[in-house]
């Protein structure tokens, strides 16, 4: 993205704003041309400045101790000896951690078995169309208004071990687990409620 600001000269100013008087008011008035001029460069001085804090506004173009506000603003600061440059570029590539693909990453990474599907309101209704099939993998769900809802697998926990001639059933090892982790279902909301306090939402197991 291009980022112009015209900025006219004193002399550009000049003319303009002289052309709005007639000529003989120069010929009553001999002090005029310089009260012109004053204005004229008091006029570019100001324009200068407005073009200097607009193009302050941008991450692009800012410089040093504003740069590094818009860094904080973001929760991205700069590393001892970093270049502008550097910087910048880090503070413009932050990624959105509000959206159900980053989401899906943080819920994914807490998960034991499968990974999660985030199905936001509007696209959660089923229609006997061409793209729709009733079969195993649509859930049939009330919509949930204004929020979403994350879908997971089983989280019933993998066997330790195997009843066989290698493993005893000791308190060491344990055959397997009956009900799905609580614990992941704890981080799970811990994680909702870090990114989305205050929206609604509902978490959906599978059954096996």
């Amino acid at each position: 993205m291009t980022i112009s600001c015209t900025i006219l000269t004193q002399e550009q100013w000049y003319k303009k704003v002289r052309s709005f008087l007639p000529d003989h008011y120069f010929d009553e008035v001999p002090e005029l041309e310089d009260y012109l001029q004053a204005m004229a460069a008091a006029f570019y001085a100001l324009q200068t400045d407005e073009c200097s804090i607009y193009f302050d506004t941008f991450i692009e173009y800012a410089v040093g101790d504003l740069l590094d506000q818009y860094g904080k603003d973001r929760s991205v600061f700069r590393l001892p000896g970093e270049f502008d440059a550097q910087f910048r570029d880090r503070v413009r590539n932050i990624g959105n951690q509000s959206s159900c693909p980053a989401l899906k990453r943080l819920i994914d990474l807490v998960l034991i078995n499968g990974e999660a599907t985030i199905i936001e309101d509007e696209d959660l209704g089923i229609y006997a169309n061409r793209e729709n099939f009733l079969d195993r993998g649509e859930l049939l769900v009330a919509p949930l208004f204004n929020g979403f809802s994350v879908i997971v697998d089983n989280q019933k926990h993998d066997p330790y071990s195997f009843c066989d001639v290698e493993y005893f059933c000791d308190r060491e090892d344990f055959v397997g687990e009956t009900e799905s982790s609580q614990y992941v279902f704890d981080l799970i909301m811990l994680v909702l409620q870090k990114r989305y306090c205050g929206t609604l939402y509902r978490v959906i197991e599978r059954v096996e």
